[in-house]
């Protein structure tokens, strides 16, 4: 069986019953003297021209300055843990201490 789409004009051969608005069923014999479907009338709506993005400059990305070991652990733990690991070895430390002051007395304790 053929099946002939309205909207498109798509011919479409199977075996299968096809029903649907869009779809009509036509013979060969049709088909075959049927001048070709008509082209579906197609709404154009004009969309705006994309403005172009700016150009972005490349920036340079800033320095870091290179970090010793020990204050790279510094940056890495928070003044939570620091307090909660001098706790757990039983250091006693001002809790009003900033982190610095902290975490060099956690460090110091180690050695």
């Amino acid at each position: 069986m053929e099946y002939q789409n309205t909207k498109t004009g798509f011919i479409l051969m199977t075996d299968c019953k096809i029903s649907g608005t869009n779809w009509v069923r036509i013979d060969k014999a049709e088909r075959v003297g049927q001048a070709p479907a008509p082209a579906p009338e197609v709404e154009v709506v004009e969309q705006p021209a994309e403005t172009p993005a700016p150009a972005v400059e490349h920036q340079q990305e800033p320095k870091v300055p290179e970090v010793s070991e020990d204050m790279a652990g510094f940056d890495g733990v928070t003044r939570n843990q620091i307090m909660q690991e001098l706790d757990a070895q039983g250091i006693k430390y001002d809790p009003k201490a900033k982190k610095q002051v902290l975490y060099d007395l956690m460090m110091s304790q180690g050695e």
